[in-house]
């Protein structure tokens, strides 16, 4: 979950508008944030267990945000795999895991289109939201350093929404993604990615993962998977002409709209140390 996101350049009239909304999501984060964290240090089944709600919370608005995929035994078949699929993961069995969610891609496509809806979208969204849950699970369950990866994953992303977010609305410029994400901007990209690269970096040299250069690189390249996520889902929101794909959260909108950057940097971070061996059990 982001504390801020979407580097907004709003016009002055706004100004007054978008303060406001600012303290509400940083409230929200202080209220939220504590609790998360608590279940992330925790581990095991409380942090499963955390990951299995956002899972279904993500699928149902998922649903909502997709028009018409608006379907109630689609999204329970959705939160079915998702648990059966979490909870294989916490327990190692990864490939079994794996195979559980591909097989759930091919039966909620078909149920779909047995319900006369479109396919392509609920499966779609089987996978994007269900994938992410299990590389959480995994780094924080199956690695020897899954509290500091996954503390380290989270302080990544942060970092790169809040950096981008004001160095994108103190610099403006050209924009990165008009069509799907109009108000990210070039500069804020960058700024996201110095963001991530400082605080990776830093958080290698307190916990010994790996050498600041090292993890400041990786950072860098999570703060830009993590702004593809971001606009991409903001390019699915454009397509079906919705705002937020919830209100759960005052001043956050939905649970999709907080954690669109993490549901691509945490399959990367899966990625990385598969590639470089670090923190494995």
């Amino acid at each position: 979950m982001s504390i801020i996101a979407e580097n907004d350049v709003t016009v002055p009239r706004a100004a007054e508008t978008s303060a406001g909304n600012l303290h509400q999501r940083v409230l929200s984060a202080v209220v939220l944030m504590p609790a998360v964290l608590a279940l992330v240090y925790l581990g095991g089944w409380p942090f499963a267990a955390l990951v299995a709600v956002a899972a279904v919370l993500m699928i149902v608005e998922w649903q909502r945000l997709t028009g018409g995929g608006r379907d109630d035994l689609i999204a329970a078949a959705q939160s079915l795999i998702a648990l059966i699929a979490i909870l294989l993961t916490l327990q190692q069995a990864v490939g079994a895991a794996i195979v559980a969610l591909l097989a759930g891609v091919l039966l909620v496509a078909g149920l779909a289109r047995w319900r006369g809806a479109r396919a392509s979208w609920p499966a779609l969204g089987t996978l994007w939201l269900v994938l992410p849950c299990l590389a959480l699970v995994w780094l924080r369950s199956a690695t020897a350093a899954g509290l500091e990866l996954l503390f380290g994953l989270l302080l990544v992303v942060w970092a790169c929404d809040t950096a981008a977010y004001f160095v994108g609305r103190g610099f403006g410029g050209p924009r990165l993604a008009p069509r799907w994400s109009p108000n990210k901007t070039w500069a804020g990209l960058a700024g996201g990615c110095l963001g991530s690269a400082a605080v990776a970096g830093l958080w290698a040299h307190a916990t010994g993962l790996a050498s600041a250069g090292e993890a400041a690189a990786a950072g860098a390249t999570l703060a830009i998977v993590a702004q593809l996520g971001d606009i991409s889902e903001s390019g699915v929101k454009r397509r079906f002409g919705v705002k937020d794909s919830g209100n759960l959260i005052p001043g956050h909108g939905g649970l999709l709209d907080r954690v669109d950057g993490l549901l691509f940097a945490a399959p990367a971070t899966v990625v990385m140390v598969l590639l470089g061996g670090r923190g494995l059990a």
